[in-house]
């Protein structure tokens, strides 16, 4: 670089055109350091307005927690926990601060490791999936669902076995208790 810029002074002094090659070159450079700036700078500006608008939302919910005249219910706040927990991912993984490793690693050991993290993705899911506004967003959201897909730690065979088990106990219990229901009222109505 100072090479060129001491060619092009010494190009100046021979008289030559002051506007040479080593001056189209360096312009050239400045222009895409220009570009490149503007560029980190508008990314940052996004990044600050979201991460703004986040903190704005979690005022809010801890103030909806906090509310004067009775506290929400457990499940309402429940919910509003796993929101924060999960948009505070999205922003991670839209800024590039949250890996799709990681991400994935997060959401089975966090979310879809416990029944209210599982029950709060099945009910918000189509929402979130139908609403991304973003490519990156979308990409998230599902990330998020195929590991809710997957099934997890918590759906393996053996827990599967057990519930369709479960569910047999629980068809023949009620099939035995209609039965007996119908021999109880057949018998009330055979009497005179």
């Amino acid at each position: 670089m100072i090479v060129l810029t001491l060619g092009g002074i010494m190009a100046a002094l021979r008289g030559e055109p002051p506007y040479s090659v080593t001056s189209g070159i360096l312009s050239a450079f400045g222009v895409i350091g220009v570009g490149y700036a503007l560029a980190l700078q508008a990314r940052d500006r996004r990044a600050a307005r979201r991460q703004a608008a986040r903190a704005y939302q979690a005022g809010l919910m801890a103030n909806a927690v906090r509310a004067p005249g009775g506290r929400p219910p457990r499940q309402a706040r429940r919910h509003l926990h796993l929101n924060l927990i999960l948009s505070y991912w999205e922003l991670l993984y839209e800024l590039g601060e949250l890996p799709e490793k990681t991400l994935r690693a997060h959401v089975r050991a966090e979310l879809l490791a416990t029944p209210p993290g599982r029950l709060f993705w099945r009910d918000t899911r189509e929402h979130r999936l139908a609403t991304a506004r973003n490519r990156r967003t979308r990409r998230f959201y599902d990330i998020v669902d195929s590991e809710y897909e997957m099934g997890g730690p918590w759906r393996t065979p053996a827990l599967r076995v057990r519930e369709t088990a479960l569910t047999a106990v629980w068809g023949l219990a009620g099939l035995a208790a209609g039965w007996a229901i119908h021999r109880i009222l057949n018998r009330l109505a055979s009497k005179p």
